[in-house]
Parts: structure tokens; sequence; C-alpha cells
């Protein structure tokens, strides 16, 4: 599978989010993180550093509203406090808070890996959780999403696997309908980690260059693989190193998750020099 990675040379990654959610910080022990991570945080790009107020009675996270009332939890947070963030000129955005720690990376037509956060984000997590005896994990969470368009929906198969998108059973199942949208959901555990498996599909209007709207149809496919409880996730966050082989073993149910659901054609076409392929939009 390492292999297979090294040779993908297109891709149609279009966000990637870390978030480690946490509790038993202090306002003052945020500060003492923020002072202490900040040059770190400059050295690796993030040069601009702003804040926001955090002031809501509860903090509800729910990774995705298509997923079982199960998989949500509370964040007590009864008192105001202070998101700092740290952001770079590539779409890059680290904020820290006593509540969570995250890293937003927007993707544009040059693909950024996963892997050159790992060392900065072990290095940050590992002072966060030595900065309070009392320091709580309650979910440590990698979430990618990847984002195409098709000009005909019944050419996903050509691209996608029938586990991920079973365009063409259901629409011989119902023809003489219309699919302008559809939403599947399915959760998985591997190795410990709990998978969400999130793929989309949604009809809109490509403007062209002569002005007119050609209809396409927007492919989502959207993979968050996280653990959940102190008592899951403590022990990976003993030291730097088992932090960081937890982020690549994180990293690496992903790129499974994510060929699995793709054709061998269009992987084919992922590790040639040249993506050529007016079927598909949004591959860079």
């Amino acid at each position: 599978m390492e292999l297979l990675r090294n040779q993908i040379k297109h891709h149609f990654l279009n966000q990637i989010v870390f978030r480690l959610d946490y509790e038993g910080l202090l306002e003052k022990d945020v500060e003492e993180c923020v002072f202490n991570l900040r040059q770190k945080f400059y050295g690796a790009g993030f040069t601009h550093m702003n804040r926001r107020a955090e002031n809501q009675v509860d903090i509800q996270v729910k990774i995705d509203l298509n997923v079982s009332s199960d998989n949500e939890y509370m964040v007590s947070n009864t008192n105001e406090g202070w998101v700092y963030i740290f952001s770079s000129d590539s779409n890059e955005v680290i904020e820290l808070s006593k509540n969570f720690f995250t890293l937003t990376i927007e993707v544009d037509k040059e693909y950024k890996t996963f892997d050159k956060y790992i060392s900065l984000l072990a290095e940050s997590i590992e002072f966060i959780k030595n900065c309070s005896p009392y320091f709580r994990a309650l979910r440590m969470g990698l979430r990618k999403i990847n984002v195409c368009f098709l000009k005909e929906l019944n050419l996903a198969s050509s691209f996608f696997t029938k586990a991920a998108f079973n365009v063409e059973e259901i629409m011989n199942q119902f023809s003489g309908f219309e699919c302008t949208g559809s939403n599947m959901v399915t959760l998985f555990v591997k190795d410990g980690y709990c998978i969400n498996y999130v793929r989309n599909i949604q009809k809109g209007a490509m403007q062209q260059e002569d002005g007119s709207q050609e209809p396409v149809y927007q492919i989502a496919l959207d993979i968050d693989v996280y653990r959940e409880s102190d008592k899951e996730i403590r022990h990976l966050l003993s030291e730097n190193k088992s932090i960081e082989t937890t982020l690549r073993e994180q990293n690496k149910v992903e790129f499974e998750m994510f060929i699995k659901s793709l054709t061998d054609a269009m992987i084919k076409k992922m590790t040639e020099d040249d993506f050529e392929c007016t079927e598909i939009l949004g591959v860079n």
C-alpha cells in the first residue's frame, strides 16, 4: 500500500482536518502552550497569529449530520475562553484552545501530504498533554474530504467501485427517474480506529467559458478516522514517538479506505504522468 501511495501523482483532495478534543485545561495552560509553541508554528510557516472568543456554554461535536446520535458528545465549556489561531499563506490553519487542537488544510491544485505535518503535530500534542495533570483526551480524528465532478452520473462506475457508489444498480432499478442527489454513510472499525465513510452525490451546474451553465454531478468522498475516550487514546499519546506512530497509522487507514473506493482503471490513471480524461473534472 505504501508503494502505491508513492506512485500516485494526481489527486482530488479538497480538505484535510486533524482534530484533538480534550478537557482538563485552564486558560493559563493554553497561554503556556501558546507561549512555548508559537515559535515552532512560526518556523513551520504559520506566520500569522490571531485569536477569537470561545463563548459557548457547551460545545457539541458531531462529525456528520448523517451519522447517528451515538457518535456525538458534549464538551463542557462554561467559562469564556480564547481560541488562538495560527495561519500560513498556503491555506493552513492551526487552532488551539482549552478544549481542542486542530489543523485544517485547504488543498488546491498542489497536493499536500499529511506526512509533512506529523512531526509538528506530535510535538504540539505532547506539550499540550503535559501542560496539565488533569488532561483527558476525548476524541482524536483525521478527516479527508475528496471532491470531483462527473459530466454524467452513469460514468461513476468507471472511476469508483460499487462499494463506494453503487450508482449503476440504482439507476437501473429506478429507470425513468432522475437521480439528483444521494448520501451514503457506512461505519467501520479497523485496528482500533472507528471510521465514518461518507459518500455524497449532488447535481449542480458548472459555468463554462462562454457563460453558459453545464449540468455536472459533484462527487464527495469524506473519510474520517478516529478514536474516542481517554482510555483508548491516552496510551497512544505517551510520548512523541508513539504520537507520530499513531498519526501515521490513522493516515494509513485513510489511504486504504480511499484506494478501496477507486476502480483499478482510476488508480492507473492517477499513477500516470498526465491525467487525461474529460469525463471527470477536478482531478489535479
